[in-house]
């Protein structure tokens, strides 16, 4: 199986400060959670269940709207064959040896670890 990162669309929000004026000033974003399924078409299925989506579920259902629509999964596998999603790198590295050196030979003001 392969790990992907679903992505919602980008969406602006408005959330009830509670204070003096009422609304907080609009925030723009989305909802994204990393899923293991063996294709793109179940991970968007398993996404509208993780936790991390309940917002865009959420506002979609509210508006009658599919909650399918507009999601966006993308396989995490480096070119090398790797997965390099945010559950199997680590802090500093995608997990990927080969990866990890073409970036830094595109980036050496990066390689003293700074």
């Amino acid at each position: 199986m392969t790990h992907y990162l679903v992505v919602s669309p980008d969406e602006v929000r408005f959330y009830d400060g509670g204070g003096e004026y009422g609304l907080d000033p609009p925030e723009y974003g989305g909802c994204v959670a990393t899923v293991e399924a063996p294709s793109k078409r179940a991970a968007i299925r398993l996404a509208i269940k993780h936790p991390d989506m309940g917002l865009w579920v959420h506002q979609q259902r509210g508006d009658g709207a599919n909650p399918f629509t507009g999601l966006k999964a993308t396989d995490m596998t480096c070119p090398h064959g790797l997965c390099c999603c945010e559950l199997c790198a680590t802090e500093d590295s995608c997990g990927c040896p080969e990866c990890d050196a073409e970036w830094l030979a595109e980036n050496p003001e990066e390689a003293d670890g700074d």
